[in-house]
């Protein structure tokens, strides 16, 4: 975790001499992205002080260095994430109120890895692991068919970071094949009790897309990208959908 003083100069810069090692003008990473967009992640881990920072930011459009007494115009677009629920930390009083109607006038909410079925699990699973092949220089790890189930039917609570987390260990222990024995007791131990809370998970997320498109399953459907349109009307019928 980042000091409050550290990050707000990470973020808005310094100017010389305004504390010890600011041996020249810094610029932060605001007035870099001036004219353009800025990314902040885990946007509800920051301190309350760089909220207020923040907020100034994006209502002001100025940003004030560390060490200066005259602000700076800046035009940014400001996107944020977070794995939080912002809405109940500004009800705890942790996050502001004014600051999150000055970030939420746009929401995306991204559904969990699990929340999105097998076929995009696989997927990443995939790319993960040409992706560290890559990193390790070796051949492409190939998954034992009881392993690909269990990964398939965990409900990867960590979601994409967990995935690439485990993959990377796998490359180490690994040489060219991953079996069930490989993988963490938590993953193929908790496979059965999984199963049920995916499908729990795939259906919640079906019916709220459904109640998105006003009950078209065709809209649904180009949403959801299941394999084809009869495997959607499966599944449909296998969660009573229909």
């Amino acid at each position: 975790i980042i000091g409050h003083e550290l990050l707000e100069s990470r973020l808005f810069g310094y100017k010389k001499g305004a504390f010890t090692g600011a041996s020249k003008d810094t610029k932060g990473l605001f007035e870099e992205a001036d004219g353009s967009s800025i990314f902040l992640d885990e946007i509800g881990d920051i301190t309350p002080y760089i909220q207020k920072s923040l907020l100034r930011v994006i209502q002001e459009k100025e940003i004030l260095a560390v060490g200066d007494l005259k602000p700076k115009k800046i035009d940014v677009r400001v996107i944020a994430a977070t794995n939080k629920n912002l809405r109940k930390l500004c009800e705890e009083g942790k996050f502001r109120w004014d600051l999150y109607y000055r970030l939420s006038i746009v929401e995306v909410t991204i559904p969990s890895l699990s929340a999105q079925g097998r076929d995009a699990i696989e997927k990443m699973l995939e790319f993960f692991l040409k992706q560290q092949a890559k990193v390790f220089k070796k051949p492409v790890l190939r998954l034992q068919p009881d392993a690909r189930e269990a990964l398939l039917t965990y409900a990867w609570p960590g979601n994409i970071r967990e995935m690439e987390n485990l993959i990377s260990r796998l490359y180490i222990y690994c040489s060219s094949h991953i079996t069930l024995q490989d993988l963490p007791s938590y993953v193929h131990q908790s496979q059965l009790k999984t199963i049920q809370t995916w499908r729990d998970a795939e259906k919640l997320h079906i019916e709220r897309i459904l109640e998105q498109t006003g009950g078209s399953r065709k809209e649904a459907f180009q949403i959801l990208k299941y394999g084809s349109y009869n495997t959607f009307l499966k599944k449909l019928r296998e969660y009573n959908l229909t």
